[in-house]
């Protein structure tokens, strides 16, 4: 299951966002109960290695560094799923949240992590405004003179035609 979350994967998971977001993941606390905390924390200095190959700095951080900021991560940001973390990680190399000047610096990642945070949250919220949306538009009113979106694509031709109700109820 681990090697699903593979960094070479990370690209995959930017392709479906929404999905990484609201898809059935678990989480790095889950990792933690079922593997081990430091399973989770080598999972992360997986993903902070490959990040900082990818970018090339001349300067690499040393294990200890990989190490503390795999633990600070885990410490701070361990409701995210692992499917968020790729995505996290694949946005970070695209360029949206920083760059490195020279050498890898954990705190230019943990900053990115929190803007990913306040990303996450907005994507969140817009993904459960239309499951309500869709599911107020799906609900049946008893309201007589309302009909729901999927009723409306039904009877929208008669409207065309001219049959229209009046005020009164009645079709005219």
């Amino acid at each position: 299951m681990i090697a699903s979350f593979s960094p070479d994967k990370q690209v995959n998971f930017a392709r479906y966002p929404q999905k990484c977001l609201v898809g059935n993941c678990p989480t790095l606390v889950d990792v933690r109960c079922i593997w081990g905390g430091r399973f989770a924390e080598l999972w992360l200095e997986c993903q902070l290695k490959d990040l900082s190959e990818y970018a090339g700095a001349k300067e690499k951080p040393d294990t200890l560094q990989i190490e503390e900021t795999a633990r600070v991560i885990a410490g701070e940001f361990y409701y995210l799923k692992l499917s968020e973390f790729m995505l996290f990680f694949a946005h970070f190399k695209a360029g949206r949240y920083g760059k490195f000047y020279g050498s890898v610096d954990p705190l230019v990642i943990t900053e990115a992590l929190q803007k990913f945070k306040l990303w996450r949250f907005d994507a969140l919220n817009r993904v459960h405004e239309a499951e309500e949306r869709e599911k107020r538009n799906a609900k049946p009113t008893n309201d007589p003179d309302c009909c729901t979106w999927a009723e409306w694509q039904e009877l929208r031709w008669l409207f065309n035609m001219g049959y229209e109700r009046g005020k009164d109820g009645k079709i005219k």
